[in-house]
């Protein structure tokens, strides 16, 4: 099926009363490209990575290292979404698989060709990072994914900081 105009996605103009009106209503050059400041008075909608960060926040309860042991121990995947060159350089939580932050969607999708068997819906999954943004995100996507279960656990750096053991891959 050929896409029509009618059936492509369109693109919104945000006027400063709020209104939106289409791309292609707009009179003259588009304002904020990635080098220009953007005009006042017409603005292409988006979403932030602080407003897709408190999103994630608030979709994805932060825990401590004593509540990710715990729940480690009652069988839940302690999931690592760094890339393996920080994995490598830094160590590990004990225990923890290693599924970078762009893998995540295959690794975690039973109907995906690179399903890890490791991820089921009904286990609890803690995420870490570096510092809690990128575990923050992979959480809510997981959610997304109809994963219930799902807790942040944050930064690598705070669990060795805090005397946490850690574990580096021979």
């Amino acid at each position: 099926m050929t896409p029509t105009a009618h059936s492509l996605p369109r693109l919104c103009l945000v006027d400063e009363a709020g209104h939106t009106k289409p791309h292609h209503q707009q009179t003259g050059p588009l304002k904020g490209g990635p080098n220009q400041p953007s005009s006042s008075k017409d603005q292409i909608m988006t979403h932030s990575v602080a407003t897709l960060l408190a999103d994630a926040a608030a979709a994805v309860p932060r825990i401590d290292a004593t509540e990710a042991r715990r729940l480690q121990a009652e069988g839940a995947l302690l999931l690592d979404v760094r890339d393996a060159p920080e994995r490598a350089a830094s160590g590990s939580v004990p225990g923890s698989i290693h599924v970078s932050r762009g893998m995540l969607e295959f690794r975690a999708d039973p109907e995906s060709a690179y399903f890890d068997g490791r991820f089921d819906k009904g286990r609890a999954v803690v995420l870490y990072c570096a510092s809690g943004g990128r575990s923050a995100l992979a959480g809510k996507t997981l959610k997304d994914m109809g994963y219930a279960q799902v807790f942040n656990l944050g930064g690598f750096k705070d669990w060795a900081a805090a005397g946490e053991p850690v574990e580096h891959d021979q």
